[in-house]
C-alpha cells in the first residue's frame, strides 16, 4: 500500500483504489446482453449518496427481416432524457452502423441517488443481435 499527503494528513491507496483516477470517482462501465429481437438496457448506478455521469454510449448490432428505425433513449439525467435514432439494417446477416455517442462534458444525473438508463428497442422480426454498452462515473458531491 502506498500512502499520498494530503490537507487533513494521509490517504491509504491500496489495491480497490487503484481503477479510481480521482479520490471520490469511481468508474463505471456495463453493457447489456446480447438479445435477440429484445429490448437492450443499461443501467449506470452510482450507489448511495453518488452523482452519475454519463460519459459515452455505444450501440451495435444486426439487422432483422426488414430494416426498422427506433428510437434510443437515455433517462434520469439533468434536463430530461435524450432520444436519439438508431437503425437496424434489412437482413439478420447484415451489421448495423453503430451509434457512438461521447459526451464532452459528461451528462449529469438529474440528482444523488438516480441512476442513468439507456435503451434500445427490439429490431424485430429476426433480429439475432442488439447491445448497449454505456461508460461514465459516479462521484461524491460536496454541499
Amino acid at each position: 500500500m502506498a500512502t499520498a499527503p494530503t490537507e487533513a494528513g494521509q490517504i491509504t491507496v491500496g489495491k480497490t483504489t487503484l481503477a479510481q483516477p480521482y479520490l471520490g470517482v469511481y468508474p463505471l462501465g456495463m453493457s447489456s446482453q446480447d438479445e435477440a429481437n429484445g429490448e437492450a438496457t443499461v443501467t449506470l448506478n452510482g450507489g448511495d449518496d453518488l452523482a452519475v455521469y454519463l460519459c459515452g454510449v455505444i450501440i451495435t448490432g444486426s439487422g432483422a427481416d426488414v430494416a426498422n428505425v427506433v428510437e434510443v433513449t437515455i433517462t434520469g439525467l439533468e434536463s430530461g432524457p435524450r432520444r436519439f435514432i438508431y437503425g437496424f439494417e434489412e437482413g439478420p446477416t447484415k451489421i448495423n452502423h453503430p451509434l457512438a455517442l461521447t459526451f464532452i462534458p459528461p451528462l449529469p444525473a438529474s440528482d444523488v441517488d438516480v441512476p442513468v438508463t439507456i435503451t434500445c428497442p427490439a429490431s424485430g422480426a429476426g433480429g439475432l443481435h442488439n447491445v448497449v454498452t454505456a461508460w461514465g462515473f459516479a462521484s461524491t458531491v460536496s454541499d
